[in-house]
């Protein structure tokens, strides 16, 4: 082993002891700051990117995982987004038919709001100008528009993993419309068309499907501009149902949702300004640290015989 990989070596190792002990600090009485939990994150994909090119992809889901925790992060501020495009076209194309069961949001999807998150990002950096802007993300949301879920395979022959495919494209295409026009009436038809289009296709998969766990976000994000009392509580009772599924608690897309609709509710009669959930993100916890991402998920649908007794 050469000096240099002796260097990075230590170095690795150093990282992953701060990150243990960071993560052991989160799990006391103190909550961690904001830039506490974003230093997690950050020490996190910076390991995850050394790993991707030093040993390429891994066969446990990882390294897919990170890639999406990345989209997902952005989501909330495309600053966030760390991972170049390069490197979310070299885990979508070396991977099979695990980044779908790791991530639920199909590989063409991914790829395709990752790449309109980043010319965000871009444009908020003064890289782009307005125009290319619009035209980034109009070429984004044609994409998603015309995505064929039929035209592609899925881990299994079971259907609903079309419509597990829907609800991610219609929650994609609901963020590149509020990155269009921040300021759009939420009760604009093309708004209303993508909620109900993600809450018909969750509808179809039942309590007892595993494909459910896997649907957190897109739930969200639908659950985010639903507007009428019967919508918003068909978002909770599924998020409730993930949870007793999952056994795994998570109050956080709770907890912004309800943020949402009381604000709503509370504006003044013919006040159809846009409320964005992003607002809320820090008055609870950063995006960063959301796990709208269910990992224990991913090792259930990838190996079968995993058990929570396995994790040390």
């Amino acid at each position: 082993m050469s000096l240099y990989e002796e260097a990075a070596v230590e170095y690795r190792l150093r990282a992953i002891q701060a990150l243990s002990e960071e993560i052991r600090k989160s799990q006391g009485p103190n909550s961690l700051h904001e830039d506490e939990q974003d230093a997690i994150l950050a020490i996190i994909q910076i390991l995850l990117l050394h790993d991707i090119a030093e040993t390429g992809i891994s066969t446990h889901g990882i390294h897919i995982t990170g890639a999406m925790l990345d989209i997902i992060r952005a989501f909330a501020g495309p600053e966030r987004l760390c991972f170049s495009q390069d490197i979310r076209e070299t885990v979508a194309s070396a991977t099979d038919e695990k980044f779908e069961l790791v991530n639920g949001c199909p590989r063409e999807i991914f790829l395709v709001i990752g790449a309109a998150l980043e010319k965000a990002k871009e444009y908020n950096l003064g890289w782009l100008s307005w125009d290319e802007y619009q035209v980034a993300l109009q070429s984004a949301k044609h994409k998603l528009y015309s995505f064929d879920r039929t035209a592609r395979t899925y881990p299994s022959s079971d259907p609903r993993w079309m419509s597990t495919a829907e609800a991610f494209q219609y929650a994609c295409i609901l963020r590149i419309l509020r990155l269009l026009d921040p300021l759009q009436q939420p009760q604009s038809n093309e708004i209303q068309e993508c909620v109900a289009r993600i809450l018909d296709a969750t509808a179809r998969i039942p309590s007892d499907c595993c494909l459910l766990e896997l649907l957190v976000f897109p739930l969200f994000m639908g659950g985010s501009d639903a507007l009428s009392p019967h919508s918003q509580y068909y978002v909770i009772a599924r998020l409730n149902e993930i949870e007793r599924r999952s056994e795994f608690r998570n109050p956080v897309p709770r907890e912004l949702l309800e943020k949402v609709w009381a604000a709503r509710a509370a504006q003044a009669p013919g006040d159809d300004q846009n409320i964005s959930w992003t607002t809320f993100v820090s008055d609870l916890l950063t995006f960063s640290s959301l796990p709208f991402h269910r990992p224990l998920t991913a090792y259930r649908l990838i190996h079968p015989n995993w058990h929570s007794s396995m994790i040390i």
